[in-house]
């Protein structure tokens, strides 16, 4: 009946706003929760109906049904979204480079006592101590010292990028494992997603997962994704998808002759286009960390041959000579070694000819090695080329933290510009609280009165007089 339409109106008001509160709330709870994005309740008028000829008036045959909550709309931005992921991959990618490379600096040790720089200055001194005095064996033992010191320092760093590089496999497995579970992940919520939009509903939360670890594979892999109009997302890296709809397609490891690992698609196709934090391990593992290692075998090379090119002809004490200062076999920094077995304090070298015990001539020509121009087409010695090493790789260090910091201040920035349109700021959620709960409570009001107005014509017409 007509009688009652006031009645529904009110009840329809109660319940939107209601609602309405409901949103308001999923907003204040979700303040603080990752990747979630500010959501608003939609409200609008009912489908008018018409007045069936009750009302005699000359305005349209039509009343309102009053307010129903036609959606719950969620707050984003595709387009700073995308800006947002880049720059993540970018960040991502120059910061794992940054710490890897201050992890490849921290073990070169190149400000401490047992610096390359420093044991070549000793190594250095002592042949020129013995020069001016070919007979003393207190001498001879500290050229042989300092020579085993020199290689077992280069031995050491070496070790130590060869082991920080195959540390790295490790790395790169792990990340590989989170993408193939995020593959399966964004599978599962393709799904969900396109369940709900096909029932008219409104799955905010399943897309705030789903842009959640979008962003994540940004971070690690460079993914990007493709809007379907079924409510799917393709992702795919380097060209290749990683999923397609309701299907992921994993990435497997294989390792290579050097023991380190590489990456291939399931289906057999090659991975190509490395992003974010995979380009800056791979980067730092196969060209920043082996510039470094074969740096230092060149130098271990130019040591190891100078060395023994004069030693071998040199003179001992026991007037022996043909021996290497350095074992022949090791022109390596990992392989270099002093040649224990064959140097004794005796067969330490100085001298150009027999039976001259005090002649320092070649250990004096040793010593000479250290200003020698033996690189870079006869213009770098060993301690210039040693000095630019250690030069390049602070450089190095230093370039990828300031790309890291310059990345990272526009990602910053882009996060900052999505927080203003989809983060939840809880003022206005509290301008919004109080809103819902004011026509809530007018609209409360208005079914009592309507109610009293029915309660005095059904229980009171008829009445009067008595």
């Amino acid at each position: 009946m007509p009688s009652f339409s006031g009645i529904h109106l009110a009840l329809q008001a109660i319940l939107a706003n209601q609602n309405a509160m409901e949103v308001v709330s999923h907003n204040v709870s979700n303040a603080n929760t990752a990747g979630y994005h500010r959501q608003k309740a939609v409200l609008t008028a009912s489908v008018p109906q018409s007045t069936g000829g009750w009302i005699s008036s000359n305005l349209s045959k039509s009343m309102g049904t009053g307010v129903m909550m036609e959606s719950v709309y969620r707050y984003s931005m595709n387009f700073t979204d995308a800006r947002y992921r880049d720059e993540i991959k970018e960040t991502a990618r120059w910061d794992t480079e940054a710490k890897l490379l201050s992890m490849v600096e921290s073990s070169m040790s190149e400000t401490s006592v047992d610096s390359i720089s420093t044991r070549l200055d000793e190594y250095w001194g002592s042949w020129q101590a013995l020069a001016a005095d070919p007979e003393d064996p207190a001498l001879r033992l500290d050229v042989m010292s300092k020579g085993e010191a020199l290689a077992n320092s280069f031995n050491s760093r070496a070790l130590r990028l060869e082991n920080i590089r195959l540390d790295q496999n490790m790395a790169i497995v792990e990340r590989v494992q989170d993408v193939n579970e995020m593959a399966v992940q964004i599978a599962a919520l393709n799904k969900q997603i396109s369940q709900v939009q096909a029932t008219g509903g409104t799955p905010n939360d399943l897309l705030d997962k789903r842009d959640l670890i979008l962003d994540e594979l940004s971070r690690i892999a460079g993914a990007t994704s493709y809007e379907q109009e079924n409510g799917h997302v393709n992702v795919s890296i380097g060209g290749h998808f990683l999923t397609i709809g309701t299907t992921p397609y994993r990435i497997t490891t294989t390792t290579n002759a050097e023991n380190l690992v590489e990456l291939q698609w399931e289906d057999g196709a090659t991975f190509q286009s490395l992003q974010g934090e995979l380009l800056g391990l791979f980067h730092g593992r196969d060209e920043t960390i082996v510039d470094q290692i074969t740096r230092l075998d060149e130098l271990a090379s130019a040591l190891v041959t100078n060395v023994n090119a004069l030693h071998s002809t040199a003179y001992g004490m026991n007037n022996e000579t043909g021996y290497d200062f350095f074992e022949s076999s090791g022109t390596t920094a990992l392989s270099m070694r002093f040649n224990s077995t064959q140097i004794t304090v005796d067969r330490v070298a100085t001298g150009s000819a027999a039976d001259a015990p005090g002649d320092g001539n070649l250990a004096k020509q040793i010593a000479a090695i250290q200003n020698a121009l033996l690189f870079h087409g006869g213009t770098a010695t060993i301690k210039q080329v040693n000095n630019e090493r250690i030069g390049s790789l602070a450089l190095e260090v230093q370039r990828t933290k300031n790309l890291a910091t310059d990345h990272g201040i526009v990602k910053e920035a882009l996060n900052t510009q999505r927080e203003e349109i989809a983060g939840v700021n809880l003022n206005e959620e509290a301008a919004n609280m109080v809103k819902y709960q004011m026509a809530y409570n007018a609209a409360a009001r208005l079914m009592t009165t309507i109610d009293e107005m029915l309660d005095r014509v059904i229980n009171n017409m008829g009445l009067v007089g008595r």
